[in-house]
């Protein structure tokens, strides 16, 4: 028997909740946090200890084993997560449930399921991390009064590295972290999957601000062939870095990687991004990470929608390259050392995990919410 059950499934969720244990014993209040799939190789790297989801593990029997006070589950459009069930059978059995949305996107498919619409398997309250993803789930039917608005615990996480490595010789780290580095400006690509339920149709259209010459149909990699197009255009070759998302595959990329001095993937990215000159991405989270850290940062925009899909970009934290000309010209500024960190804490501010781990407390001694 447990206080609190969470559940995580994705990084970004695992990265979201990756203080809330701690935080609730530091309260007195037992937890047991449950992974599944990626979330499994997150929680790792932030040493959190967990429980493996099983293959025969069914909601109703993990309620009936650990018979929480509250459930509070991270959020995934993937239809068949068991997500769904702890929530809906949570709320029959009179647990709490809340629903941990980490970011905007895919927000008609998070709590949709095999359901027939959006809000088909919505838990007792949100806890999103801005005003924006509260209005858009507002507008597809959840009450106002269930959406709790305490930004995202993970900035907390990076804030924190970002004060250790403030005291580091950045020199001595550039070497021991990017093996031939030399006198280099360090350069990293941020990759992503290409895939997902709830964003639109990634395959390309005419219209795209960004295009493939060689015949790439997928996201990822239209971009990194242009991102690699715009490198060519500087003077020197700076050292690049293509760093993997924890979803993407070690081979996805393999055409590519004759062209990298260095292939990351797996372990905490902080020490890289922040040691790097430079970080270009799509709408993955480690740009917002970068830009806190203090390195600039560049996202590569190529439809008007994706504008919506990472909260830094929105706030105008992460700055958007809308094409390849777009992308040069940042690159050239980059080269002749004029381009500027972003001041992110005004608007990517800490804080969040107290307030999540109070919210979640209350819910357990039945406070009034």
């Amino acid at each position: 028997m447990v206080d609190v059950l969470l559940y995580v499934e994705d990084p970004g969720a695992a990265n979201f909740i990756a203080g809330v244990p701690k935080g609730l014993s530091s309260l007195g209040i037992s937890s047991v946090v449950i992974a599944h799939a990626h979330a499994k190789k997150q929680l790792d790297k932030h040493g959190v200890v967990y429980v493996e989801l099983a293959q025969s593990d069914i909601a109703s029997d993990l309620i009936q084993l650990y018979q929480p006070k509250v459930i509070a589950s991270g959020t995934t459009d993937r239809i068949e997560s068991i997500q769904h069930g702890l929530i809906s059978k949570g709320k029959s059995h009179g647990v709490m449930t809340i629903g941990l949305v980490d970011g905007p996107a895919s927000y008609e498919y998070r709590f949709r399921g095999d359901g027939d619409h959006a809000t088909y398997y919505c838990p007792d309250f949100l806890v999103v991390v801005d005003q924006a993803t509260a209005d858009d789930y507002e507008r597809i039917g959840v009450p106002v009064s269930s959406i709790k608005i305490m930004g995202h615990p993970h900035y907390d996480t990076i804030y924190g590295h970002k004060a250790r490595l403030n005291t580091a010789n950045l020199a001595a780290l550039k070497a021991r972290l990017f093996e031939g580095v030399g006198q280099r400006k360090v350069l990293m690509f941020a990759a992503e999957i290409s895939t997902s339920r709830g964003h639109a149709d990634h395959s390309p259209r005419e219209n795209d601000s960004y295009q493939s010459e060689v015949g790439y149909i997928e996201r990822s990699k239209i971009l990194l062939e242009n991102f690699i197009a715009s490198v060519k255009t500087l003077t020197e070759k700076p050292y690049l870095v293509l760093r993997l998302h924890p979803k993407n595959q070690a081979d996805e990329f393999e055409e590519f990687h004759d062209y990298f001095d260095l292939i990351s993937q797996g372990g905490l990215s902080i020490d890289r991004v922040y040691a790097a000159d430079m970080v270009v991405g799509i709408t993955s989270i480690l740009l917002e990470e970068a830009a806190m850290l203090g390195t600039p940062v560049v996202a590569m925009i190529r439809r008007e929608v994706e504008m919506n899909w990472l909260r830094g970009i929105k706030q105008g934290v992460v700055p958007a390259a809308r094409d390849r000309q777009a992308l040069s010209q940042v690159l050239a500024t980059f080269e002749a050392g004029q381009i500027e960190p972003m001041n992110t804490e005004t608007v990517l501010i800490s804080g969040a995990n107290e307030q999540l781990v109070e919210f979640i407390s209350k819910g357990v001694i039945c406070e009034s919410l």
